[in-house]
């Protein structure tokens, strides 16, 4: 009798143990810990996200340079006295100078930048290329020979306001800002989709103007 009570008891450990086994490793329902990165992908981005990382970039760049552009001019200068051919004296001056067009970043605010989730696509709307700096190459300007009348003599210089004069002649190609734009397009969309990447790699840049 007590072997056989002895018996049952194991029989009843052995059946305990099992169950226990089965429980944790069959009816037991796996977990799934979320990490810091599963996290991050899972969850949609906010519009104040996106916008905190393209302000944020922008307030380091500023003024961005975006286009240089080679430029010429000519001008005639021509000096007399009474409007008369013998008292005239003429020259012919060619400058050269390089254009730095910019883009103002520093103005950008919340209300230009927006966000499509469902096509992952940020707009940043930014102001239009402008001209900064007009530089003249003062060793390349070329001066032709004085024509003199027949009571001239002596050279031509040029004076404060002529040289103003060619500065605006080398800035006033307009053609030139839409060139400036379609490169500030292209820049600020290799920028904004640099910075935007580490957040997010599938997120793509769009770039208009206001």
């Amino acid at each position: 009798m007590r072997k056989l009570l002895w018996n049952l008891f194991k029989i009843a450990v052995i059946v305990v143990i099992a169950f226990g086994i089965y429980d944790n490793y069959f009816r037991t329902e796996p977990t799934h810990t979320i990490s810091v990165e599963d996290h991050g992908s899972i969850l949609p981005h906010t519009e104040a996200e996106i916008s905190d990382v393209v302000l944020g970039e922008s307030r380091k760049k500023q003024e961005l340079v975006v286009y240089e552009q080679d430029l010429s001019a000519s001008q005639t200068i021509t000096t007399g006295i009474l409007d008369l051919d013998i008292f005239r004296k003429t020259k012919e001056i060619k400058s050269y100078g390089t254009a730095i067009y910019v883009v103002d970043l520093s103005s950008l605010n919340e209300d230009d930048i927006s966000y499509d989730a469902s096509a992952s696509l940020v707009t940043v709307h930014v102001p239009h290329a402008a001209l900064k700096t007009v530089t003249l190459n003062a060793e390349k300007t070329e001066f032709s020979d004085v024509e003199h009348g027949l009571l001239t003599w002596g050279d031509i210089k040029l004076t404060p306001e002529q040289q103003n004069l060619l500065t605006q002649e080398l800035q006033a190609d307009s053609s030139i800002l839409t060139k400036a734009d379609l490169s500030a397009e292209e820049s600020l969309k290799e920028l904004y989709s640099t910075v935007l990447h580490t957040l997010d790699p599938d997120l793509s840049v769009r770039v208009t103007f206001r």
